[in-house]
């Protein structure tokens, strides 16, 4: 599949946000995280140089590894031929029966990507 760079990044969200256990993208306060295209931005979605990177509002309660591992999945099933990396950051966690905080406090947070599960190891 070819697409442009603002394509992709909606593919992109619309991808991340329909994966069982996200409630939302994420653009922090003073760090924005967007994918910048000539008819505005994409939230949450930032493409460089064949890698995406992805911030999300996790479920709680859901296995943060897993739904990054899923989210990866998704989205590099997308275009392989142009994404070679998806590197997914939880930005929040909240409840799906809450509404988003409307006037969130402003904090200073050091986000961690959510590393990709080790490799099973084989029975010797």
């Amino acid at each position: 599949m070819t697409t442009d760079h603002g394509d992709l990044a909606e593919l992109v969200r619309a991808v991340t946000l329909g994966v069982d256990g996200v409630l939302d993208l994420a653009g922090g306060v003073g760090e924005e995280i967007a994918a910048l295209l000539p008819g505005g931005r994409v939230a949450g979605v930032r493409l460089e140089d064949g890698a995406a990177v992805v911030r999300i509002v996790a479920a709680y309660d859901t296995d943060l590894r897993a739904l990054a591992a899923r989210v990866r999945r998704e989205v590099l099933e997308l275009s392989p031929a142009t994404l070679h990396r998806v590197d997914v950051l939880v930005d929040d966690v909240r409840r799906p029966d809450l509404p988003p905080d409307p006037t969130p406090e402003v904090t200073t947070t050091r986000l961690v990507p959510v590393p990709p599960a080790p490799a099973a190891r084989r029975p010797r």
